[in-house]
């Protein structure tokens, strides 16, 4: 069964975690299917994108509005709203993102964008998360489930709308540590 997508390309995600890489002690944002919770993409990211997103999913309160959060009043400001991202292609170990934003007038514009920066602001105007199945195909892994002996291994079930875009349930060690240390931030 494929994952129910915005088109079949594109593959609808949430943030599972932020988490730190043992060996280059980097800040990971790990992303999983919406519709099947075993498939993840780990990015490595920025440690100053890596608080904004983790302050968000704390739900902290700041004095004064971050970058982020700068960018949703700006849009809201202008009449446009961000629709989505997505995670669109990896060349050279680099991960590459598109904003999509949509005006008062119907008006739509793609702007090219780090993962990083895209998925914070992402999270912050509550716009859907989306990575391409290629970049899934070439950089995603799959978490194995753990079972017992004698106990069958049961295909997860899709998951219902609405999905939160943060989901806190997310282990460093259910995730394959080859994927880690391979990209670039």
């Amino acid at each position: 069964m494929s994952s129910p997508a915005d088109d079949d390309s594109h593959v609808p995600m949430r943030v599972a975690a932020v988490v730190v890489d043992p060996d280059t002690k980097s800040p990971v944002l790990v992303l999983r299917a919406v519709y099947d919770s075993a498939l993840y993409l780990p990015i490595f990211i920025g440690h100053l994108e890596a608080t904004a997103i983790a302050t968000f999913i704390a739900g902290m309160e700041l004095p004064r509005p971050m970058t982020h959060d700068l960018m949703v009043n700006v849009l809201a400001e202008t009449g446009w709203t961000l629709e989505r991202v997505t995670v669109t292609r990896l060349e050279e170990s680099t991960f590459y993102a598109e904003l999509r934003l949509r005006g008062a007038d119907g008006d739509v514009k793609v702007i090219d964008a780090r993962p990083s920066d895209s998925i914070a602001t992402a999270l912050r105007a509550g716009a859907k998360i989306f990575v391409a199945q290629a970049v899934l195909d070439q950089a995603g892994g799959r978490q194995e489930e753990k079972v017992s002996e004698g106990d069958q291994v049961k295909p997860p079930e899709p998951e219902e709308e609405p999905v939160p875009l943060v989901d806190a349930n997310t282990d460093l060690a259910d995730i394959d540590p080859e994927l880690f240390s391979k990209y670039k931030m």
